[in-house]
């Protein structure tokens, strides 16, 4: 086997002593706010922002190809973020990992010349909206934290990534392996005794096997937070499989056709969807698929069918496949973060249930603040019948089996259509079997139409999506670096979608992508 140790690439060097797990543990996060609370209150910059977010990320990831590192996004990194003064909401996002007192004191400099110069209530007054915001909450027990991730931060670039490039040489195939792993936590503090705390872990690896010629290729991935839940020999051998299977390919007319999709493309979908639930962009803008003219003065869907009657679409920061902070964290649109979060159902055997209301519109409409939904399980009723992949295959006189997507993006907000290509695995189904390796496709699809084609649906599973350094992820709000929340985690929320197969599927024309 070849190793790959002489070819690290530098570390983010720490500037505060390692702990045990890594990351910062509650007491010194906790002694960190403080300190920064203590330095703002003792300072004369005539600046006290209700609260402070203290974020430390510790991160791994290895991309090669055959003997070499294409590139190493190792991090370590502290990140300080305060929320808007007298509750604006405004953030201020800065990054540091010199921890000392002189560097905080620059940290909080900084931040109160990029504050917004609002006039600050005295928090002592009876109608501080404050004292009523930022109590104490309580929070949803989750467990998001996992020690073999942890331990194999230590093997992936000596033991996990060598091993995946000697596999894809011995099938005489060219690829690229990906193998990252990340631990979070995350402490929200403010003046009103609100106190919110996470840690995380999360790990992801993902192989693309292309053939020498460069014509065909196969991928697959796996993630989870827990390191011990990952197969990487069982993720290179798919992803040779496909390689192996997609030599000459013929092209076939792109149209309306039976499309099987495999919980990777399914979920590169549902990813997609999270805007279409906002209820004020669904109400007050007729901007999502969900909204409705109706008699007096309906807005929206809700209690409406909008799917297939088999279909559950839910969040969950308890779910056992992935879960989440039970808290709006830094970067939020909906919420102060720190204030807690629950689950919610957003369709119920094809009803749709709940939108996402920001805290302010909440208020106005009497219900309910929450999240996007980030993170999302799309599973089938209980009592469903679900069918496997190769099932699904078995049954298909006449279709296209799709393995992944790329590329997919919103293009019409308020029908919910996207488009995308077809990637590493496009196959012609006949009688029931692989009949031959296709050109890829363009498609143009709703989701809402899609869910409301349903042909069979099988048993979900956490997908994985490939990695992308965080600074590329989004926009984190008013210039806030380094990014926080949701915009800093790798990888991403966790999706939990089946593999599905859909009636009259809209490949509305070739794609030259491999």
């Amino acid at each position: 086997m070849h190793s790959l140790q002489s070819l690290d690439a530098p570390r983010t060097v720490r500037t505060h002593t390692p702990i045990a797990g890594r990351i910062l543990s509650q007491d010194e996060a906790m002694s960190l706010g403080k300190r920064l609370l203590d330095l703002i209150a003792t300072s004369a910059l005539g600046w006290r922002p209700p609260g402070v977010t203290i974020e430390h990320t510790v991160r791994s990831v290895l991309k090669v190809t055959n003997d070499h590192v294409l590139s190493s996004h190792d991090g370590d990194e502290v990140s300080v973020h305060f929320d808007g003064q007298g509750g604006s909401g405004i953030p201020m996002g800065i990054g540091t990992n010199q921890l000392d007192d002189a560097s905080l004191r620059q940290v909080v400099a900084k931040a109160a010349a990029m504050a917004p110069k609002v006039d600050e209530r005295p928090p002592s007054r009876t109608d501080d909206p404050e004292a009523e915001t930022f109590k104490p909450r309580t929070f949803t027990p989750v467990s998001l934290w996992h020690d073999p991730t942890i331990a194999a931060m230590d093997t992936i670039r000596g033991e996990t990534a060598p091993a995946l490039v000697e596999q894809i040489r011995a099938s005489q195939l060219m690829g690229v392996a990906t193998v990252g792993l990340s631990a979070r936590s995350a402490l929200y503090l403010y003046r009103g005794g609100l106190t919110a705390w996470s840690t995380e872990t999360d790990g992801e690896v993902t192989v693309t096997a292309r053939t020498l010629d460069g014509k065909t290729s196969g991928w697959s991935g796996q993630a989870s937070r827990n390191w011990s839940d990952i197969r990487p020999e069982t993720i290179a051998r798919d992803a040779i499989d496909l390689a192996n299977r997609g030599r000459n390919i013929v092209v076939l007319e792109p149209g309306r056709r039976v499309a099987i999709l495999s919980a990777t493309a399914v979920g590169q979908i549902v990813r997609s969807m999270a805007g279409s639930f906002d209820a004020y962009a669904t109400d007050e803008y007729q901007a999502t698929p969900f909204a409705l003219i109706g008699p007096g003065g309906r807005k929206n869907k809700l209690g409406m069918r909008v799917t297939d009657a088999r279909i559950m679409l839910s969040s969950d920061p308890t779910d056992p496949l992935g879960g989440y902070p039970p808290f709006f964290e830094a970067g939020s649109f909906n919420g102060m973060p720190g204030l807690p979060i629950a689950a919610a159902t957003w369709i119920d055997r094809g009803v749709l249930k709940n939108l996402s209301y920001n805290m302010s519109y909440a208020n106005q409409r009497g219900k309910t603040w929450n999240e996007l939904p980030f993170s999302m399980r799309l599973n089938a009723v209980p009592g469903t019948k679900t069918s496997t992949v190769e099932e699904m295959i078995a049954n298909c006189e006449d279709g296209i089996y799709v393995n992944r997507f790329s590329s997919v993006s919103v293009v019409d907000g308020k029908s919910g259509l996207m488009t995308g290509v077809t990637r590493d695995g496009c196959f012609r189904i006949k009688n029931g079997k692989f009949d031959r390796p296709i050109k890829n496709f363009r498609f143009i699809e709703s989701p809402m139409f899609m869910f409301n084609r349903l042909l069979g649906i099988g048993t979900p599973s956490r997908v994985a999506f490939g990695y992308a350094p965080p600074a590329t992820r989004g926009w984190t709000g008013f210039g806030s670096w380094p990014p926080t929340g949701r915009d800093s985690r790798w990888p991403m929320a966790p999706i939990i979608v089946p593999p599905m197969m859909v009636q009259d599927f809209n490949f509305s024309a070739l794609s030259d992508a491999v």
